[in-house]
């Protein structure tokens, strides 16, 4: 399967999934998404060549995710920066590189 079915696969299949709807603490939710969400979106991860556009979807894609885990919505006027620094993540394209590392 290539790049591009495997991230549109992937983050089709997680979207459905509504992080506030669990009622657990921040810091499991945050947990439950580095270990499983972002585990099995960068599988296999170091043999990719990614482009600019798809590192925009895979960043949007877990800025979502961050935003839904903290209860924000576009009306919070927060900026990503905080929002990756409030849950201790590091961005796609630091993620990406580590794995290719």
């Amino acid at each position: 399967m290539g790049l591009k079915k495997t991230i549109a696969s992937t983050v089709s299949d997680a979207k459905v999934q509504d992080f506030q709807s669990l009622s657990l603490s921040k810091s499991t939710l945050v947990w439950v998404f580095r270990t499983m969400v972002m585990f099995t979106l960068l599988y296999d991860a170091e043999a990719w060549a990614v482009t600019q556009k798809e590192i925009r979807k895979l960043t949007t894609f877990q800025m979502r995710c961050l935003w839904d885990i903290l209860g924000l919505t576009s009306w919070d006027r927060c900026r990503n920066a905080d929002v990756l620094e409030e849950c201790e993540e590091a961005t796609m394209r630091d993620q990406l590189r580590l794995k290719n590392l």
